[in-house]
């Protein structure tokens, strides 16, 4: 993809983020924030609360920074512009058949179709949602929607249950999960951090 993540932060590197040996691919936007989604056929999914631990400051949001750096601002994805949603859509895109990853659309009262982005972000839809209706937070149970990829290449917001068809079987509880923090500035730690190239770790 031709962008950089950052490496290791503390204990957490994007592999780590489940604990396995995960597919990850990352990239900078918006000049001075990160993004990483986790997926691939043999990484395990998660349900969304541990996704969002996964994402936040006991994560790779900051583990174990620098008392200096106060960028533990990790969350579980949220566009806060249509290039935000663009730049998830490209960097994913070729590289799944099929996707579904968490993100932070949560229930709520500011948008008529009763989601929010859970920081107050405000939520206007750049993708549109799967089956072109947004999920009843009542009916579904669900506490976040995902980040879909449908089987006909379409990418909307929904439940991972509607990235059927696909080498991931995912279902209404379990997906793969994307996450943004603030990019670590090198010049705030003892050593420097390596950068990884999308996929490729250097620790």
């Amino acid at each position: 993809m031709g962008a950089d993540i950052t490496g290791e932060v503390g204990t957490v590197c994007p592999y780590e983020l489940v604990g396995s040996d995960d597919s990850y691919i990352g990239t900078e936007i918006s000049g001075d924030r990160e993004m990483v989604a986790i997926f691939g056929a043999s990484t395990p999914l998660t349900w969304e609360a541990a996704a969002s631990t996964a994402c936040g400051a006991n994560g790779w949001g900051g583990t174990n920074r620098t008392p200096d750096d106060s960028g533990d601002d990790g969350t579980v994805a949220i566009f806060e512009s249509d290039t935000d949603f663009n730049e998830a859509v490209r960097l994913l895109d070729g590289e799944v058949d099929t996707f579904a990853g968490w993100i932070g659309l949560v229930p709520g009262d500011t948008f008529s179709d009763g989601w929010e982005w859970e920081d107050g972000t405000d939520f206007d839809p750049s993708g549109s949602f799967c089956n072109n209706a947004a999920p009843d937070p009542d009916d579904t149970g669900e506490t976040r929607l995902a980040l879909v990829k449908e089987a006909g290449g379409d990418w909307c917001y929904g439940l991972p249950t509607d990235a059927v068809g696909g080498t991931v079987d995912y279902t209404l509880f379990y997906a793969h999960f994307m996450c943004m923090r603030t990019s670590p500035d090198a010049d705030d730690y003892d050593r420097w951090i390596e950068t990884v190239d999308d996929d490729t770790d250097t620790e």
